[in-house]
Formats: structure tokens, C-alpha cells, sequence
């Protein structure tokens, strides 16, 4: 879950200084396709980890239910 963090404030600050260097002289940083094939991929990839971090989230709050279950530092249902 910390590298699923990680990893998508990293592409998200590249992507934001691609951004602002589009915007301040018109011209990409990846001439040609290759920009485009950049966001394109880049966003797949993107949402396929932060698909992954969300279930094993999921799945670490499930287990660690059964866990804390009888040490009182749940809230009660």
C-alpha cells in the first residue's frame, strides 16, 4: 500500500512538471507520439497498481479485523 503511495505522488509530479513545461513553452518534452504513448500507458499502469494497493488494503483490514477483534481498539459496530 506505502509503494502503491509512493509510486503514484512520483507519476503524478512528473506528470505535473510535463504540464507546466507544456504550458510555459508550447512544446512537449517527448516529441512525436511518444508523449501521448507516455500518458496513455503511464495512466494504465497507474490505475492497475492503485487497483492492486486498494484490494490489498481491503484484504489487510478484513484480516486484521479477526485480529483486533478482542484487544478493544476497535469502535464498536
Amino acid at each position: 500500500m506505502l509503494a502503491t503511495t509512493v509510486i503514484s505522488i512520483a507519476y503524478t509530479i512528473l506528470q505535473v512538471a510535463f504540464s507546466l513545461y507544456y504550458v510555459s513553452t508550447g512544446n512537449r518534452v517527448i516529441s512525436g507520439d511518444g508523449s501521448f504513448k507516455f500518458d496513455f500507458y503511464g495512466d494504465k499502469v497507474i490505475s492497475y497498481v492503485l487497483a492492486t494497493g486498494g484490494a490489498a488494503a481491503f484484504g489487510v483490514t478484513k484480516d486484521m479485523k479477526v485480529v483486533f477483534a478482542g484487544s478493544g481498539l476497535t469502535r464498536p459496530m
